[in-house]
């Protein structure tokens, strides 16, 4: 087993890496992998030299999963003892937007490693980020200039931790908020009512890889007493 993978001891040291796992087979994808790759070697690198531990998605957890339910069940292991999450931020990744939902319903503080690629915030999911990383985790709305997202996610946030009934569920494909509140609800382990499981398992059986969709029918499954 790597050695890596054990986060039990010395978790206040342990950073949870939010990166982009996977990359198109096109050149330009596999050059930007490398280049993404060399820088957060290195960022690795120096913080574990300096006794800080880092959960590293892709040196720590084993990718070839079926399903994707291994391999998120392994990150929300680690995003439990993390202390803190840290992020190189990449506007095409949706893995990073369900990793985020778990960090933020763990309540973990967030460091946007290259904060320079949000210059200019251009979307409601690049707003709430600078906002989560600004603020924190908190409950204060009163006359405070953070984004109608933040305040949604943190209500959101609040009912899931306190609900003792199965959390109604609906998806869809390619939205971060959907991606978002499913992190929040997996870091959570609370049962999932899933409201259009027919489109699911259409878009399911026709990605022949691991995918979110798999990942949310086993929740269902569990949910609704199935093996």
């Amino acid at each position: 087993m790597n050695n890596h993978r054990n986060h039990n001891n010395h978790s206040h040291n342990l950073e949870y890496l939010i990166q982009k796992v996977r990359y198109e087979d096109t050149p330009e994808e596999q050059r930007r992998m490398l280049e993404t790759k060399k820088i957060l070697d290195a960022i690795v690198s120096f913080k574990e030299s300096h006794g800080i531990r880092v959960h590293y998605p892709e040196r720590d957890v084993e990718q070839k999963d079926p399903d994707g339910f291994d391999i998120c069940s392994e990150h929300r292991a680690a995003m439990k003892d993390a202390s803190k999450v840290i992020m190189w931020y990449d506007p095409t990744s949706t893995g990073s937007m369900f990793d985020m939902g778990m960090g933020f319903m763990a309540g973990k503080p967030l460091e946007i490693l290259n904060s320079e690629e949000i210059p200019n915030i251009k979307n409601d999911y690049e707003r709430f980020l600078m906002d989560y990383a600004l603020h924190g985790i908190s409950d204060s709305f009163l006359s405070d200039r953070r984004s109608n997202q933040y305040k949604q996610m943190l209500s959101r946030r609040e009912l899931i931790r306190h609900t003792e009934v199965p959390c109604k569920f609906v998806w869809k494909k390619n939205n971060w908020e959907v991606l978002f509140e499913f992190g929040m609800l997996f870091l959570a382990e609370k049962p999932i009512m899933l409201l259009n499981r027919h489109e699911v398992e259409a878009e399911a059986q026709a990605i022949d890889r691991k995918c979110y969709q798999k990942v949310l029918l086993m929740v269902d499954d569990k949910h609704q007493g199935k093996k």
